[in-house]
């Protein structure tokens, strides 16, 4: 196992931040490369204990000889969010200096790749992608960012522009384990979710702002349709995986979720040990997370859930109240749709305009930016 240490840009004078990596690397050097993150939203930490086992385990298979390729883990991707604490409480999804989102606005630099591969690219889709590869890590680079949240983001960026499977490890606030991905990589994630136990797979050409998993993806189909006389695959399996609730943090569900998480390396063959359990069979089929249905507070008051999470819902259904107690209304929010409720708030007291619950759909509702704030 090797250690590395990459310093965060753009701070006050004084201070220092690092993104610290592991690689895990294989007898074959031609092997895939995996790369797992945790933490980019700083306050969801269920993904960071999980990296800790994941860091146990892979050292193991690394000193037994059944890694083939390379992991790269980065148990701690936030620094920056992760010290971010006011009054005691941890402040870790939005960047307090910028106010953005530290999962959002990651560079595609589609049109800068393009135009520097286009006399270089053949008619063979795996040397193209060595070729794109090899320019995108080249751009980002020599990309000069003045804001420690834009220094961060290329980091995380380079580390990752040439991985095979890209895992990114995050929660909600309440949720059963559900799953995000691109719609090219659904095939070969629906196993990952089945060894998971996930509740949801909700899949989207784009979910909005370009966050890290989309970006991962999303990149390559892009340069597909910029550059459409080439052959270019989407040679990246890209996953967000919802680690359950923030509160979900213990040692029994971290360890089960890195080992099934290298059961799942072990299908894809960059692990050669023996599968330690079972294929299961998913217990859901993938939705579009333009299915999701929102439940959107209209009042204010104090949140009262009738329904818990990874429950099978129908239209109708009450799922959530909302109570005034000055004026005695309750308003009664129901699902519109059919599919499991997967996420919903860990507060308790609603503003007009809050998210309160999320329900996995089948059919697209026609909304515009998927994700959440």
């Amino acid at each position: 196992m090797e250690q590395h240490h990459h310093p965060v840009q753009g701070l006050s004078l004084g201070t220092f931040r690092e993104v610290v990596s592991f690689h895990f690397k294989g007898q074959a050097a031609c092997g895939p490369k995996v790369y797992i993150q945790a933490g980019l939203h700083a306050s969801e930490l269920p993904g960071l204990l999980v990296a800790h086992y994941l860091r146990e385990k892979l050292l193991k298979e690394e000193e037994n000889g059944s890694l083939v390729g390379e992991v790269l883990l980065i148990p701690v991707s936030n620094p920056v969010g992760l010290d971010q604490t006011l009054l005691t409480y941890q402040m870790g999804r939005f960047d307090l200096a910028s106010g953005e989102n530290f999962n959002r606005h990651f560079p595609s630099l589609v049109e800068e790749v393009a135009l520097k591969v286009e006399c270089e690219l053949t008619n063979t889709a795996q040397e193209n992608v060595k070729i794109v590869r090899r320019v995108l890590s080249d751009l980002i680079s020599k990309r000069e960012t003045v804001r420690a949240v834009d220094s961060l983001r290329n980091t995380l960026l380079q580390l990752s522009c040439d991985a095979d499977i890209t895992l990114d490890l995050h929660c909600d606030c309440e949720s059963v384990l559900h799953l995000y991905t691109h719609p090219s990589s659904i095939d070969d994630v629906m196993p990952l979710a089945a060894l998971l136990g996930a509740q949801a797979t909700l899949y989207a050409l784009e979910q909005g702002n370009n966050c890290f998993d989309e970006v991962a993806a999303s990149f390559w189909a892009k340069l597909q349709l910029r550059l459409p006389r080439f052959p270019i695959p989407v040679p990246t399996i890209s996953v967000a995986i919802e680690l359950r609730g923030q509160l979900d943090v213990s040692h029994l569900l971290a360890e089960q979720d890195a080992e099934r998480i290298l059961d799942f390396l072990r299908v894809r063959k960059v692990l050669s040990s023996p599968l330690s359990i079972e294929m299961p069979k998913a217990s859901h089929e993938p939705t579009p997370l333009d299915g999701t249905e929102v439940l959107v507070a209209q009042k204010p008051g104090v949140i009262v859930y009738l329904q818990s999470c990874g429950v099978y819902l129908k239209p109708g259904d009450p799922v959530v109240d909302v109570v005034d107690p000055i004026s005695g209304q309750t308003t009664r929010y129901c699902s519109g749709v059919e599919g499991v409720l997967f996420a919903r708030q860990n507060r308790r007291y609603a503003m007009p305009g809050m998210d309160l619950a999320y329900i996995a759909g089948n059919s697209p509702l026609g909304r515009g930016s998927l994700l959440s704030a």
